[in-house]
């Protein structure tokens, strides 16, 4: 008997302890209502937008529930707020979640070179910034003596040259499978194109492109 009043204690206390780590503050839940009727909706049709139930948007105003940070980026986007706007008025802590984490795949040396092995010290992974996609990669920048070295940056796999990788820093891919981060620039001949290092002068080859991706983001080291 003793036993049971023991463990039924003990489940009590757990069950207290997860719940007091959920809820980390207060939420201001008029700061919410104030947005959503800026934006001509209710809770009943955030709910809706989120693809959730009523109650469950009622347990994240309220603080009795954790929040995901895919959940707190799609509510700032409903609400047309940041990101951290919507975590510090939830008072909630997000939950972590493994898709809120990216792989690095790979380093870029001075040059621009993509290389497939990380350097000594490297993360094999980062948490993902919000708005960027799930299915981006980062890549490591091991350039000592440069700004960038020790960023990451982060693209998503292309298939194509696409337009918005032009004149701007890319992840470029050639046709004999060597890859490259640089600012793509047109060729001086049809379907070539030439390719200048972030750090350094227009490298004067024409290259055969296969596919080019803007770089998403780059997230200095601290």
């Amino acid at each position: 008997m003793a036993k049971g009043k023991a463990r039924a204690k003990v489940e009590r206390t757990s069950r207290k302890a997860r719940d007091e780590e959920a809820k980390i503050g207060e939420v201001d839940k008029t700061w919410f209502e104030s947005r959503a009727r800026d934006m001509g909706i209710n809770f009943s049709r955030i709910a809706e937008m989120l693809g959730m139930n009523r109650s469950i948007v009622s347990r994240m105003m309220s603080g009795e529930r954790e929040v995901s940070n895919q959940e707190a980026n799609e509510l700032a986007t409903i609400l047309q707020v940041s990101f951290d706007d919507v975590v510090a008025h939830l008072g909630v802590k997000p939950k972590t979640d493994p898709n809120d984490f990216l792989p690095v795949v790979g380093a870029i040396s001075a040059d621009g070179i993509i290389h497939p092995k990380l350097p000594r010290g490297a993360f094999k992974s980062t948490r993902r910034i919000p708005g960027l996609p799930h299915d981006c990669s980062g890549l490591w920048v091991d350039a000592p003596g440069s700004w960038l070295d020790g960023s990451v940056l982060y693209y998503v796999t292309g298939f194509t040259v696409e337009p918005n990788a032009v004149g701007r820093a890319a992840v470029i891919g050639l046709k004999d499978g060597r890859k490259f981060v640089r600012i793509l620039i047109h060729g001086t001949r049809s379907n070539r194109w030439r390719t200048q290092p972030l750090n350094g002068p227009l490298d004067p080859q024409d290259y055969e492109v296969a596919w080019a991706t803007p770089v998403r983001a780059i997230v200095l080291p601290t």
